[in-house]
């Protein structure tokens, strides 16, 4: 499943004439974007023979990763993501944003 929203995020960013990245609004990519990430999390830590929390929370997700002893400290910038999963799927973002 990670790897079909990882797809949908190459097809948002194709630079031909199909497909343009203006199509898309903010909060439409970065939800792809923090669905491709907390699936790709998840799967990693089924990977290790562990149960990953229900959760969205992509933080929870890496401390998960780092207890079953992965080293996920170049991965902490995804985090920015959270807000995708649920809060700008039902508002729009801010220009601060």
């Amino acid at each position: 499943m990670a790897r079909g929203d990882l797809n949908a995020l190459k097809g948002m960013v194709q630079s031909d004439d199909s497909h343009d990245i203006s199509l898309f609004s903010d909060e439409v990519f970065g939800f792809q974007a923090q669905q491709a990430a907390e699936k790709s999390l998840k799967a990693g830590i089924a990977s290790k023979s562990a149960t990953y929390p229900k959760t969205h929370d992509l933080m929870v997700l890496l401390f998960s990763l780092e207890d079953l002893g992965e080293s996920v400290s170049e991965l902490y910038g995804i985090v920015d993501l959270n807000p995708f999963a649920v809060q700008y799927r039902y508002e729009s973002l801010d220009s601060d944003d």
